[in-house]
């Protein structure tokens, strides 16, 4: 019986996701100072507000997840 091979090649695209505890950190800050630039309540305050508390949410999954490896 004959055996074949295949290759594939496959492009991931990761988009504008971060990938360490690292960016979204500096992410989170990136944020922070713009914010403090902007009216409050304003268009771009509000859709910040929205980046800042998806970040803050993965910041937390991440580390639960330390927490569960070192913990």
């Amino acid at each position: 019986m004959a055996t074949q091979t295949i290759q594939y090649n496959i492009d991931l695209n990761t988009g504008n996701s971060l990938k360490t505890l690292g960016d979204v950190e500096k992410e989170l800050a990136k944020i922070n100072d713009e914010l403090k630039q902007v009216e409050v309540g304003s268009d771009r305050f509000d859709e910040l507000s929205k980046k800042a508390q998806v970040l803050n949410k993965d910041f937390e999954k991440i580390n639960n997840s330390i927490e569960g490896i070192t913990g």
